[in-house]
């Protein structure tokens, strides 16, 4: 069974996307509001597309290589032990 990660909807389901990039770049709540935004943004680049959105799914998959937080131990654990300081050259004490 795959373990993907589905999610319904979200607090801003809407998104509006120039025509030729490649993410959107704005999110709204409304669909109304989405629209507003479209417009205007297609009146600041007369002649250029403006997409709108919705968003109905959020699907994830965890990355194999990859462990969830908290899973993996702290770089320090996994350094080597640390070595007593040292001072100076050798001296000897006898």
């Amino acid at each position: 069974m795959s373990r993907a990660v589905i999610r319904n909807g979200t607090a801003y389901p809407y998104a509006v996307c120039r025509a030729g990039a490649r993410m959107p770049r704005f999110r709204h709540q409304t669909e109304d509001e989405a629209r507003a935004a479209a417009m205007q943004e297609s009146i600041k680049r007369p002649g250029t597309a403006f997409y709108v959105f919705e968003e109905i799914a959020r699907i994830t998959v965890p990355h194999p290589d990859r462990q969830a937080p908290g899973d993996q131990q702290s770089r320090a654990a996994t350094l080597s032990p640390s070595r007593p300081a040292q001072r100076g050259g050798a001296r000897d004490d006898d």
